[in-house]
């Protein structure tokens, strides 16, 4: 995997898992990857009508205008990048395994015969890789959380209510 594609994976992986600044430098990077057409499905025409594929790129699309809200200082950049590269592995290592959790889950939905002990087992092997990813960006979230002013924490939060509120929206239409 290219080191582009696996930031901008882990950004998004991070912006799903609840992120907002802790996913700062990867989420950059998913924007750089898809402005450059590099991830097409960020701005694929296909998604329309579905409710949370929508959700996801409006998710995106505010987690960017947040960024450049916030003003991070070079110093404040630097000290975030550091932390996110501390943590590289860490975080490669949670994304690989929802990914390959993920693939599991659809190869067992997808059996034929049908085998729900399978899926099920398959989902809850999931449910640990998001339990280790949630857990993982509570502790990058905490570390570069530290790193931003009061004005810049209150601007990280209204974020987190409005993804927070797309979200219920999303489902609430997903379930119609």
């Amino acid at each position: 995997m290219s080191q582009r594609k696996a930031w901008a994976v882990i950004g998004l992986v991070t912006l799903l898992v609840g992120g907002a600044a802790t996913g700062a430098v990867g989420i950059r990077a998913a924007r750089a990857a898809a402005t450059e057409g590099k991830d097409a499905r960020l701005q694929s025409p296909d998604v329309a009508g579905r409710p949370l594929a929508n959700l996801f790129r409006g998710n995106v699309a505010r987690f960017r205008q947040m960024l450049r809200g916030l003003d991070l200082s070079p110093e404040q950049r630097g000290e975030i990048k550091t932390i996110l590269k501390s943590h590289r592995e860490e975080i490669r290592t949670v994304v690989r395994e929802v990914r390959e959790q993920h693939q599991k889950v659809r190869e067992a939905a997808q059996a034929e015969p049908l085998d729900e002990a399978a899926v099920r087992q398959a989902a809850e092997g999931m449910a640990k890789g998001i339990g280790d990813a949630a857990a993982l960006h509570a502790r990058i979230r905490r570390e570069v959380m530290a790193k931003l002013t009061p004005e810049q924490i209150k601007k990280v939060e209204g974020f987190q209510k409005g993804v927070r509120e797309s979200v219920d929206k999303a489902l609430a239409a997903a379930g119609n």
